[in-house]
């Protein structure tokens, strides 16, 4: 069993939600605490299990090499823990957001 299935008592695990709006409520918990609080710091790792567990970032999306695409993931994963406030409804879907920044942190891997 992985760490993100441990979680099984999750923030939304009770609530029947699709992958969007429980991006939606969690990158709200998140946001609504401070960044290093216990509140907080659950709702980003299940955000990070939300990511990883959904085809969100489905490999067979992204046509970059396997190292590019992996070194990517982590970095956006980094991100939205680092920079949880950036993301916001306001600017659009949480999943539209999260796909940009993707493809942002891979086009530059591939550029260095």
């Amino acid at each position: 069993m992985s760490k993100c299935q441990d979680k099984s008592n999750s923030l939304t695990s009770r609530l029947p939600m699709d992958v969007e709006e429980r991006l939606t409520y969690l990158f709200g918990q998140a946001q609504k605490y401070s960044p290093k609080s216990l509140e907080s710091r659950t709702a980003k790792t299940q955000i990070t299990c939300l990511i990883l567990e959904s085809d969100l970032l489905s490999r067979q999306k992204y046509d970059f090499p396997e190292e590019v695409y992996r070194e990517g993931k982590q970095n956006l994963l980094i991100d939205i823990c680092h920079n949880i406030h950036n993301y916001d409804t306001v600017k659009g879907e949480i999943a539209t957001q999260i796909e940009s920044k993707f493809i942002e942190l891979l086009l530059d891997y591939t550029n260095l």
